[in-house]
C-alpha cells in the first residue's frame, strides 16, 4: 500500500521477519528503513539493524544488550 516508501512499515516488516528467525530478509528491509528514516531515527534504525545481523530478535532487553556489544 506504500510502495515500499514509509521507513516506519519497512521497520514493521524487518521485525515480522526476526521474529519468524529471518534474519537475512530482516537485515534487507531494515537496511531499506534505514535509507528512508529521519535523521532523528536513524541510530534506533542502526541499532536494530545491529541486532538483526547478530540474529537477535527485536525486543528491548535484547536490543540494549547487543547494541551496547556494538559499541564496544
Amino acid at each position: 500500500l506504500c510502495e515500499y516508501q514509509r521507513w516506519a512499515c519497512l521497520g514493521t516488516l524487518a521485525a515480522a521477519h526476526a521474529e519468524l528467525g529471518h534474519f537475512t530478509e530482516a537485515v534487507e528491509w531494515e537496511q531499506k528503513c534505514l535509507a528512508l528514516a529521519p535523521g532523528d531515527r536513524q541510530n534506533e534504525v542502526r541499532e536494530r539493524l545491529v541486532n538483526y545481523q547478530a540474529g537477535v530478535k527485536n525486543r528491548r532487553s535484547q536490543n540494549q544488550q547487543v547494541a551496547t556489544l556494538a559499541r564496544q
